[in-house]
């Protein structure tokens, strides 16, 4: 008899991984020919004139994916920090999975990860709209 192994929070996070990278290579080069389409507009800045936390991710993940780093910065520094994470994450339980464990370097899931990000994304919006309002 087959024992079924709990998930871990890192299996299924590597999982759930692998579903987004198939997402973005699937859907990506559709969504980059729209992505100056009026439905595409932020709603926040439409009704507010200020800009939301995740406005430019879509350009800074554009950027970001042609090698124009510092651009992807501007537009919003979450998206290049996020994606080291994920870069990381993903390439270090492959390391530690190829080699049956042989390899101890998978990353872990810390709630900290996430508070950091948060932090940046409210740090890069009240720049943004500090230098808009000025």
């Amino acid at each position: 008899m087959r024992r079924h192994r709990v998930k871990t929070t890192e299996d299924l996070l590597f999982i759930t991984g692998h579903v987004l990278i198939v997402l973005i290579l699937i859907l990506w080069p559709w969504l980059a020919r729209h992505l100056n389409d009026a439905a595409w507009q932020c709603l926040f800045n439409r009704y507010t004139g200020l800009y939301c936390p995740a406005c430019g991710g879509t350009r800074a993940f554009d950027q970001m994916i042609h090698g124009h780093l510092i651009q992807s910065l501007k537009y919003n520094p979450v998206v290049i920090y996020f994606f080291g994470l994920f870069s990381w994450f993903m390439i270090s339980w492959y390391v530690q999975k190829l080699s049956r464990n042989r390899i101890r370097i998978g990353m872990k899931f810390k709630t900290v990860y996430v508070y950091i990000g948060l932090i940046i994304l409210m740090v890069s919006w009240l720049i943004k709209n500090g230098m808009h309002l000025i």
